[in-house]
Order: C-alpha cells, then structure tokens, then sequence
C-alpha cells in the first residue's frame, strides 16, 4: 500500500505518494545532468584551446590540430562517461539509461549545423559510451535496504 499524503496547495488538496517523490528526484538529477554535461563540454573545451592554441585567435595549425584532437578523442568521452556515471549512481538502479539520455543536448548542435558525417558518428559513439557506463555503475550499485 503506498503512503498518500495531504498537501494544501493553492488549487486544493493534492495527493503526493512515493512514486511522485521519486519521479521528481529522477527529473531533478537529470536536469543537473544536462547541465553538468554542458559545463563539462563546454568548460574543459575552453581550457584545452587556452593550453593548447592560446588565448587570442590563432594561425598555429598544429596547435589548432591538437586541440580538435584532444576534444573529439579526450574531452568529450571524458565528459560522457563523468556525466553518466553521476545520473547512474543518483537514479534509481531501473533507470540506468537516464545516464546516455543526458547526453543528448550536447549532440544536438552537430546535427542542426549539419556537421561531417564523422563527428555525428562520433556522437553516437559518445552516446553509446555513456550509456554502457551508466549500466556498469548501476549494476554495482547496492539494492535499497528495507526496513
């Protein structure tokens, strides 16, 4: 039997269970999540190019090369798997896969731009990534306790 409590609220009497608490949770750590993932992306974006190219605009070719080489292949699976990890181990152990749909705001932008097939490959990769660490966190993760 689910525990039903009486809210006075401005439209009435409302009714919230346990499963509405735990929906709301959910809700609340993936919005976090989106937003961790952006300041992750985003962030560790702008310093990889101030260590790497420099602080103003730059004609260093090499230093432009190594840059989009340590954001397609450090940055962002880093990015992914931290992100995922941090949903996983916050939801409750059946919603693992929250942890790759995070993720998806991040995608977004190549596919609206219409970006080289190789970095939409790339994000599916990152998605998937994300969506395998998701499931291995929330496998070592211990069943609640009742009681």
């Amino acid at each position: 039997m689910k525990s039903r409590r009486r809210v006075n609220s401005i439209i009435g009497h409302v009714r919230i269970t346990s499963d509405d608490i735990l929906m709301l949770r959910t809700l609340i750590i993936c919005f976090v999540g989106v937003i961790l993932s952006l300041v992750l992306v985003f962030g560790g974006t702008y310093v990889a190019w101030l260590f790497l190219v420099g602080s103003g605009p730059s004609t260093n070719k090499a230093g432009l090369e190594r840059f989009m080489v340590v954001q397609a292949f450090v940055l962002i699976p880093a990015a992914a798997m931290i992100v995922a990890a941090f949903v996983a181990s916050l939801v409750s152990r059946s919603y693992w896969w929250l942890g790759g749909i995070c993720l998806l705001p991040i995608f977004v932008y190549p596919y609206v731009r219409g970006e080289a097939r190789q970095e939409l490959v790339l994000s599916v990769i990152y998605l998937f990534l994300a969506t395998g660490i998701a499931f291995i966190v929330s496998r070592f993760k211990r069943a609640p306790q009742n009681g």
